[in-house]
């Protein structure tokens, strides 16, 4: 017989130390190191990729091309997934009280970092060229056959785009490194 575990103040130890309370966070809970760190080691697409990819690069990379005042933004769009992991869209759209914990844990960090949400629909387009771009690359369907491109007309791929794919040490340095650049 399984045994399901209710806790009773649920969060999430960081590799820090910290302990991130993610039904209500609070903004000094939030830590950048951890955020970076934990966003190296958490794959796209679930790990379902010819080479691994990061949610830390994902970001970087997005934030390497947006307009000057939304390159945090871009930055921390995932920063949520330090502290909730990446569920894929196609999952996540039958979770919705995820979506409010991920809504919560996204205005802390707003909150922590300065910067408005919910995010700027301009991050949003970045967002969804570099998924067209990192299906393109690195998925064997390359993501042509996806329905979210019959609700939403798909972003060119371009070389500009490309995946790097950055080991997880080289992800979580160059995400601080923006990351302090723009503080």
């Amino acid at each position: 017989m399984e045994t399901t575990v209710r806790y009773e103040q649920p969060y999430v130890e960081t590799s820090s130390g910290k302990k991130v309370h993610f039904l209500e966070p609070d903004p000094d809970s939030i830590n950048i190191e951890d955020i970076a760190h934990a966003l190296s080691f958490i794959p796209r697409f679930n790990g379902h990729t010819s080479k691994f990819i990061s949610v830390a690069e994902h970001s970087w990379n997005g934030a390497r091309y947006i307009q000057h005042d939304l390159k945090l933004q871009m930055l921390l769009h995932d920063a949520s997934e330090a502290y909730l992991c990446d569920i894929p869209s196609p999952i996540k759209q039958f979770l919705p009280d995820y979506k409010k914990i991920e809504d919560g844990m996204m205005n802390a960090i707003a909150a922590k970092f300065g910067f408005e949400y919910p995010l700027h629909p301009i991050v949003h387009h970045y967002d969804l060229a570099l998924l067209s771009n990192e299906a393109h690359w690195l998925l064997p369907s390359r993501g042509n056959d996806w329905g979210t491109w019959r609700a939403t007309k798909r972003p060119i791929v371009s070389p500009e785009f490309k995946p790097l794919c950055l080991d997880s040490k080289t992800a979580n340095k160059v995400f601080l490194d923006l990351f302090y650049e723009l503080q």
